[in-house]
């Protein structure tokens, strides 16, 4: 996959799983609750998965090192998502981790798509 292609499909998944987290937010029930942070940790680590498969033969350094440093942050949100559900801490709080990698994702995703190509310099 191009990787154009991989940023849009990282992009879409991550409004995703922001989408999945917020239909979570005003739940009463803690079914509900284990159900989101279930579904946005799997759409998550799509993501991750998508990044991995970035053509490290990418023209554009920048971008490449850009996508790989989103890669490795939404990876920490995950590991810490998932460090918390195995202790034992309130699913709210797995979900809300969750909620923090998604928007640091998609922040890190505006600044990769927002860096000019290089001919147009």
């Amino acid at each position: 996959m191009e990787a154009a292609a991989i940023l849009r499909a990282a992009d879409h998944e991550v409004r995703r799983a922001r989408a999945v987290l917020a239909s979570g937010d005003e739940a009463d029930d803690e079914l509900t609750v284990i159900e989101v942070a279930e579904e946005a940790h799997r759409v998550l680590r799509g993501v991750e998965d998508l990044l991995g498969g970035f053509p490290a033969a990418s023209e554009d350094h920048e971008t490449w090192r850009k996508a790989q440093q989103l890669r490795a942050e939404l990876g920490g949100y995950l590991l810490a998502a998932s460090t918390l559900q195995e202790t034992g801490v309130s699913t709210r709080v797995v979900a809300s981790m969750l909620q923090r990698g998604a928007a640091c994702a998609e922040e890190l995703l505006n600044r990769v798509t927002r860096t000019p190509a290089p001919d147009a310099i």
